[in-house]
């Protein structure tokens, strides 16, 4: 699965937390790329494989935000809701096509 420009612009910004060099980075993206990418068939397939069951999928933000994961379910034909909580420091990174939904989850 090819990353997205918008993609690639959250990565680099996420990036920066990691301790990776620089010179990394493209490694970095093709990594989470593969990954995103693997996810989303294994999902589809099992789906595919079950028409009358429900998936709950638990991913990182990076992950399950619509520019990720559920982009290579888009031609599938699932339906797909995605819930992000608010996760200080990186919701300022999301737009609200990343999500259906924003949850600010209970205190401490």
């Amino acid at each position: 699965m090819a990353i997205s420009p918008s993609y690639r612009r959250f990565m680099s910004r996420v990036f920066r937390t990691h301790q990776i060099p620089d010179f990394m980075f493209d490694n970095f993206c093709a990594a989470q790329g593969l990954r995103n990418s693997v996810m989303a068939r294994r999902i589809a397939g099992y789906l595919k494989e079950n028409p009358s069951r429900t998936m709950v999928v638990i991913a990182g933000v990076g992950h399950a935000m619509r520019r990720a994961v559920p982009s290579g379910l888009a031609g599938d034909g699932l339906s797909v809701r995605i819930v992000i909580p608010k996760v200080e420091g990186l919701y300022e990174e999301l737009d609200g096509d990343d999500m259906d939904y924003f949850v600010e989850l209970g205190g401490e």
